[in-house]
């Protein structure tokens, strides 16, 4: 049976790995979501309002 500490130890350490392995899952598909976002922004008038040439 594990104390305390080191069931906290434990749960960080886990949330941490989990977190690493969403994030690099999760990257991609954010990255690809930013720039195909921003491709219809450029198509629709321009960034943020700004008229591309």
């Amino acid at each position: 049976m594990l104390n305390r500490y080191e069931l906290a130890v434990l749960f960080i350490e886990n949330r941490r790995a989990y977190v690493v392995v969403t994030a690099v899952h999760a990257a991609p598909c954010l990255l690809g979501r930013i720039f195909s976002d921003r491709e219809k922004q450029i198509e629709n008038g321009g960034l943020d309002g700004l008229s591309v040439e």
